[in-house]
């Protein structure tokens, strides 16, 4: 160049030697550090998260148990349910919506005379069971569906809407009433011979004591109702006419 210099520059290369070995060394303890630093971490976390699977687990195992046990305990309920209900003595009819039967108990299918199958399905109309209108609140009514035999029977029906699932059912439990009918009829008639028959009566309980009279004992002893009720039969023995006293020996011998 213009001036004429020249540079000379001198290195020494054992110290560069030594100085990329201890460069060479802090590397390498740095890597092996954070390479021991990285695996703590990656067991620390294994840790965690293997403890909190075994936790997650057994909690999940006692909640199934748990919920088996529900869903055992309902089972055992909706079987005793079913068998309560096959039992009853009156007819049970479950309908669906469009009053079709869905279910009916044994004793439904033994007042009817039919199948479980035959009634399944079928309209309550169909069978003389319907409720008169469309009851949506639980009400009783009278019904007398036709028996296969021929027979007519005389139902009282007590009717239950019910809802579940957004479906609407109706539980219709029918008990047989004609023999209580019959009762009634002849307790009816008992009670009109009693009051108009021509004959004095009068009816006592198993203490001997007047419970009742009719209107002719009245006009045969000429003792009242007040008179005679709670008294003893005796007291037609007092001679307070003729009339009186042949009643009562008449009364006192049936007695005997």
């Amino acid at each position: 160049d213009a001036w004429g210099w020249t540079l000379v520059a001198g290195l020494y290369l054992d110290d560069l030697d030594a100085t990329l070995a201890r460069q060479r060394g802090e590397l390498e303890a740095g890597v092996r550090a954070r390479e021991r630093a990285t695996l703590w971490a990656l067991a620390l976390a294994l840790s965690v998260g293997l403890g909190s699977s075994i936790a997650y687990a057994r909690w999940v195992r006692a909640r199934l148990r748990a919920r088996r046990g529900e869903l055992e305990a309902s089972a055992r309920r909706l079987y005793l349910t079913q068998r309560c209900v096959d039992a009853a003595a009156d007819s049970i009819f479950l309908a669906d919506a469009q009053l079709r039967v869905v279910y009916a108990n044994d004793a439904a299918c033994r007042t009817l005379g039919r199948p479980a199958a035959d009634l399944t399905g079928r309209s309550l109309g169909e069978l003389g069971l319907a409720p008169p209108g469309a009851p949506t609140q639980p009400d009783s009514y009278e019904a007398s569906p036709g028996s296969p035999d021929g027979r007519s029977l005389a139902l009282e029906v007590a009717w239950t809407p019910l809802e579940t699932g957004g479906e609407r059912y109706a539980c219709a439990i029918a008990r047989d009433v004609a023999e209580r009918k019959r009762i009634e009829a002849e307790l009816r008639l008992a009670s009109l011979v009693f009051e108009i028959g021509n004959d004095a009566m009068m009816i006592t309980d198993a203490d001997n004591r007047i419970l009742a009279v009719n209107p002719a004992f009245t006009r045969v002893t000429g003792y009242a109702p007040a008179e005679a009720i709670g008294r003893n039969p005796n007291l037609l023995s007092s001679g307070r006419d003729r009339k009186s006293t042949r009643l009562n020996s008449s009364h006192l011998g049936i007695s005997r």
